[in-house]
């Protein structure tokens, strides 16, 4: 058998041999590409690529310092010496592979069991091998050896260097074998290291970052930037040389440098509202309280309170930090003839005082609420805990106090008013001090008030007042039907669960025999046998888990039950109380949800009535309304 030996410019050598000229079988050639190599037997041969298959034979790593210099053979005596990183990093230093290979035509499907993916970094730096998940494989002695060919072919096709940095790979593979030989399969997929190389490090130039700008709570009209304890604000990266890397192919990855940037003469300076932490890289100023980031000129600080004189559509529009921002914005307008938020205004933050009027559409969120002037009928306040002198529009709090409401809405869970003329109340427990008239009180649990001076005013008991009734009961009813499905479908499956494990009792008592006389004579039990005893002791597991998840969702859907009736039930423990004498043409109704009933009480001019509650009469579904009258005959407010 003779060898054709072929030198082209990258001094790659290939040799052909032909097993049989009139019909493909084999050709055995050395080459430095084998990917290229491959693509021209397909050529000259008349055949595709992808029937094309190949074996390593052999294959030698060679070395040189520079073209100039002979390339050297590496091997294990010299292979410490000479990928030293001093060499790895040398531009001059090159580092490449020749591989004999048999090509031959694929037949049938492949031999090896195992799906196998080989996938890198972009800078091919890091290569790794994916192994796919596969329940059953037959294993034998040659398998390792089969595995790393396989491994080895998809690495040298694609140009990457084997058998040098390979020690992470050959313990993957031993810990992939282990588990085929005891499992008998791998149940889930494998990610083995192929090669680490030296990634480059690129040249970092010194520069400022303004994290403060990047976060979400800001508002750039104004320049308030709301930042937290712990945030980084303030980033100033040191200049910072590069270096060379050299990827897995055994290529060199050069790294250029670059001029340091005017930045090194910027110096900024910061209040003790920030901790600075240095080290070899950057420096870092981070925020030690809530607030916002305020600039005059090279100076930070971090303030908590911003003040305004107004706020319009036509100086910024609005302000947005978020409620979680701990920014207090103070707006100081207090003329009764400007608005101090104007028209369309929508300010977003954690705390605001208003001195002055709420134009229309506006539009106020915030944690703590003050309005000192009076709010518009289209203007809309969100908060946790609100305070509003007059109120026309929307308000809705967890505790909402208003000292005159015109015509407003206010929703929430306790609210107090001073003088109620008009509008709509709904919430948990309402508490008022002058009632006028043509108002609607709806509450879920308490309506009190001082004194009822007008007429045709609503005061109404109902559960569903309570703020986010409707979703709280849908949540209820949804997660109860979800329980009863599974609490009327576990008991089957728990019962095929154990006809299955007792069926196959008796066969894992043999195994479990088996094993016990094998351990005595120090022989391996078969892989077959562990994954069925494993197989049965995790059934087992499972039926004992379902066990538990049934008696869990019983005693869970009880207590949700209870929740259900204790929603619906609260109209009679709700309570509407007037400390002074009645008006008539004012109307009191009670609510209950299950069954739907609505029951009422007019009262008479001047009678005392203190104390109005919901009372189930001896018969089944009769109601009424229980009168307690004030015994201590005040009945001033």
């Amino acid at each position: 058998m003779g060898f054709l030996k072929i030198f082209d410019k990258k001094n790659q050598i290939e040799e052909h041999t032909h097993k049989e000229v009139e019909s493909f079988r084999e050709i055995l050639i050395k080459t430095q590409d084998i990917k290229k190599s491959l693509e021209k037997i397909s050529q000259k041969e008349a055949i595709t690529l992808e029937a094309l298959d190949f074996k390593i034979v052999s294959y030698n790593t060679f070395y040189q310092m520079g073209d100039t210099d002979t390339p050297k053979a590496l091997n294990e005596l010299n292979k410490d010496e000479v990928l030293s990183q001093e060499n790895l990093l040398n531009p001059s230093f090159k580092i490449f592979q020749e591989y004999k290979v048999e090509v031959f035509q694929k037949e049938g499907t492949q031999s090896f069991p195992l799906s196998l993916a080989v996938g890198s970094n972009s800078d091919f730096t890091t290569v790794r091998v994916k192994i796919r998940a596969k329940e059953s494989v037959k294993y034998d002695e040659s398998f390792d050896a089969r595995m790393r060919q396989e491994i080895d072919k998809r690495l040298a096709k694609n140009g990457i260097l084997i058998g040098i940095w390979d020690e992470k790979l050959r313990a993957g593979i031993k810990r992939v074998i282990s588990a085929i030989r005891v499992n008998g399969g791998l149940s889930k997929d494998v990610v083995l290291d192929v090669c680490n190389a030296i990634p480059p490090v690129y040249p970092i130039n010194n520069k400022w970052i303004m994290h403060y700008k990047k976060g979400e709570n800001k508002d750039e009209q104004y320049d308030i930037y709301a930042v937290k304890r712990g945030d980084i604000v303030l980033e100033y990266l040191k200049s910072k040389e590069g270096r060379n890397g050299r990827n897995c192919k055994g290529e060199i990855i050069e790294v250029k440098s670059i001029e340091l940037s005017k930045e090194s003469e910027v110096e900024i300076k910061v209040s003790d509202d920030f901790i600075i932490k240095e080290d070899d890289d950057r420096v870092l100023y981070i925020a030690n309280k809530d607030g916002y980031i305020k600039q005059e000129g090279d100076r930070y600080e971090i303030k908590e309170e911003f003040v305004v004189d107004s706020i319009s559509k036509k100086n910024s529009g609005g302000i947005h930090v978020g409620d979680d921002s701990n920014i207090s914005v103070v707006v100081t307008e207090g003329n009764s003839g400007v608005d101090a938020v104007g028209p369309g205004v929508e300010i977003d933050t954690h705390e605001i005082c208003v001195a002055g009027h709420v134009a229309n559409n506006a539009k106020i969120k915030a944690v703590e609420i003050e309005i000192k002037g009076q709010t518009h009928k289209s203007a809309t306040i969100y908060g946790k805990n609100v305070k509003i002198h007059l109120h026309k529009g929307f308000v809705e709090g967890d505790e909402v106090e208003v000292e005159i409401l015109e015509g407003g809405v206010i929703e929430g869970d306790i609210v107090r008013v001073g003088k109620l003329s008009g509008g709509e109340i709904r919430a948990k427990e309402v508490y008022i001090k002058e009632v006028l008239s043509n108002a609607t009180v709806i509450a879920s649990h308490l309506i009190e008030f001082d004194k009822i001076e007008g007429n045709g005013n609503k005061f109404i008991v109902d559960p569903k007042a309570q703020r986010g009734y409707e979703e709280k009961l849908k949540a209820l009813q949804d997660e109860i039907a979800e329980l009863e499905r599974k609490i009327k479908s576990l008991p089957r499956e728990l019962r095929g669960l154990k006809k299955r494990i007792e069926s196959e009792q008796e066969s894992i008592d043999e195994i479990k025999k088996s094993i016990q006389e094998m351990k005595k004579f120090d022989k391996t039990p078969p892989a077959s046998m562990i994954l069925k005893l494993r197989t049965h002791q995790e059934r087992i597991k499972e039926f004992n888990s379902l066990v538990k998840e049934l008696k869990d969702a019983k005693i869970h859907n009880e207590q949700l039950h209870e929740e259900l009736k204790e929603i619906s039930a609260s109209a009679f423990e709700a309570k509407v109380i007037n400390h002074s004498p009645w008006k008539e043409f004012n109307e009191v109704i009670f609510k209950l949800v299950e069954p739907p009933v609505e029951v009422s009480f007019l009262p008479k001019e001047e009678e005392f009535v203190e104390v109005l509650t919901l009372e189930e009469g001896e018969e089944e579904g009769n109601f009424h309304i229980k009168r307690e009258e004030n015994t201590k005959g005040d009945h001033s407010s």
